[in-house]
């Protein structure tokens, strides 16, 4: 329309709409003036008409950057110094980009199972499941963090991880045969060491053995409360009555060398 308007401003003829119309330019354009009066008012218009189709291509083009997905930032280790760098340096500072820490899994009481039974053979469940249950004892002591995070119960015959029973119920001695898709790498080196230690000192031991001594402390006892002794119960022995007890069976322990 205002390509129009100033056409016609140019030819000297007036705007052929009714005087009720809304047309841009009409405020300006008196019918009732001269030529000379339309001649004047054109470099009005021609700005007007610039100014709107300025304003125009910058809302499309706002609208476009909106509409586009937001990129990654770049993180630099130190600001990039551009002076006396050659091209290929400022391309290598402008695509250099930190590598993200690797995110260490949280492994499950299955994962170390596994491991168990891979590295030192095949054993009764009740063994294992006592076995595991150390693991994550002397993990929270020596680390302060678990090992694990599936649920211990005090159960009739000691602790018990209710996730691993589920691989082996009803069975009594049990091998990585019961187990798929698990990767023995899944635990760390430093992980697989505190096992190994776990091993050592408890692997001896028959799974009985391993069941009277977990009754004779105070996480198996706490959970249990005054329940009779074959009482069922899924009561949870926490991290922090474990924490509690063993760490302070190793401070005592550590005491007495120091002491000796």
């Amino acid at each position: 329309m205002i390509l129009n308007v100033i056409y016609n401003i140019f030819k000297g003829k007036r705007s052929g709409r009714d005087s009720n119309s809304r047309s841009p330019g009409k405020e300006i354009l008196d019918p009732k003036s001269s030529a000379l009066d339309h001649y004047a008012t054109a470099p009005i218009l021609i700005l007007t008409y610039l100014e709107y189709v300025s304003t125009y291509v910058l809302e499309r083009v706002v609208m476009n950057d909106k509409k586009k997905k937001p990129t990654r930032k770049t993180t630099y280790d130190k600001p990039v110094s551009l002076t006396g760098a050659s091209f290929k340096d400022i391309v290598g500072a402008l695509l250099k980009t930190p590598k993200p820490e690797k995110e260490e899994k949280m492994i499950t009481a299955i994962d170390v199972a596994y491991y168990i039974l891979k590295k030192y053979g095949v054993m009764t469940a009740m063994k294992l499941q006592k076995l595991v249950y150390y693991s994550q004892v002397w993990t929270l002591v020596w680390d302060e963090e678990p090992l694990f995070e599936n649920e211990i119960q005090a159960w009739a015959n000691g602790a018990v991880i209710p996730d691993l029973f589920v691989f082996h119920k009803r069975m009594f001695k049990i091998n990585t045969d019961i187990f798929e898709g698990i990767d023995i790498n899944q635990l760390s080196d430093p992980q697989k060491e505190n096992v190994d230690k776990v091993f050592g000192f408890y692997g001896d031991y028959t799974a009985q053995q391993l069941s009277d001594i977990n009754h004779q402390e105070d996480p198996w006892i706490n959970a249990r409360g005054d329940l009779p002794p074959m009482e069922i119960s899924n009561n949870e022995i926490t991290h922090g009555d474990i924490f509690e007890y063993h760490s302070g069976i190793w401070n005592a322990g550590e005491k007495n060398e120091a002491e000796a």
